[in-house]
């Protein structure tokens, strides 16, 4: 598994603290029958999903940049050795 920075960390909590939260407030609506309730659930987390998923593409995106960015410098520094 790889390691998340701190940036990537903190958004996914965030992320993760959203949603409880919205959960939470779906368990505790009395006004909503059983079924309504689990439907609801399944939706915030579909979201969640989706959401987690659009934030890891972001920063592998990201990374990806950054490592091409490397390799290209790596190749100049050879290059100019030569």
């Amino acid at each position: 598994m790889r390691e998340l920075n701190a940036q990537e960390k903190a958004d996914r909590y965030s992320l993760r603290a959203k949603e409880t939260a919205a959960v939470d407030a779906v368990r505790n609506d009395k006004s909503l029958a059983v079924g309504q309730k689990k439907a609801k659930i399944k939706e915030i987390h579909q979201d969640y999903k989706a959401q987690l998923k659009a934030m890891r593409e972001k920063y592998l995106a990201q990374k990806n940049a950054l490592r091409a960015e490397v390799k290209k410098d790596r190749q100049a520094l050879r290059d100019d050795r030569h």
